[in-house]
């Protein structure tokens, strides 16, 4: 998990670099405590919710990653989790409803990624989805599909963002 997420931090700075003098670097945070991760498990317990495994152990490798999706939109720490308030548009509650309840991650932005609890928690736990600011969503099996899934789509920018440089006179 430690070296999906720096490849994720580095690959997403390195994206960052094509269209900013001054990149912001996605930050991973220490490990998450276990009284952090005891308030989360306590939380989606009074919702009976379960904490997928592969959840679990990206909070005991890092509590959060800031500006990891973009400036704005972070995945969340432990405790910032197990808050009832995200800054969700009361529209984007009301229309995804399954979606505002395990809220993994979220910012100054109307976007986020969460845990639609109406799919199966399988060994592998909910599917995980984003959300745009216009109500497009991007899903993924599972939270370590999504982690791999995003990884995949900056690799492929940066190689795009490569290929185009090529083209470019000095």
């Amino acid at each position: 998990m430690q070296d999906l997420l720096q490849k994720l931090s580095d690959t997403k700075f390195k994206l960052n670099g094509y269209f900013s003098d001054d990149p912001v670097r996605p930050q991973l945070r220490p490990p998450a405590s276990g009284g952090d991760l005891a308030a989360l498990d306590a939380f989606l317990q009074a919702r009976n919710l379960v904490m997928p495994a592969s959840y679990r152990l990206f909070l005991s490798t890092s509590n959060g990653v800031s500006s990891l999706m973009n400036d704005e939109l972070s995945l969340l720490s432990a405790l910032e989790v197990a808050r009832d308030d995200h800054g969700l548009l009361p529209e984007m509650v009301d229309e995804y409803p399954a979606c505002s309840q395990f809220v993994i991650g979220a910012g100054n932005t109307p976007e986020c990624v969460s845990f639609d609890v109406d799919t199966s928690p399988s060994k592998h736990g909910y599917e995980v989805v984003w959300i745009s600011s216009i109500g497009e969503q991007w899903r993924h099996d599972n939270f370590e599909a999504f982690l791999k899934g995003y990884l995949s789509v900056l690799e492929r920018r940066v190689a795009a963002q490569q290929k185009d440089r090529k083209n470019l006179k000095p």
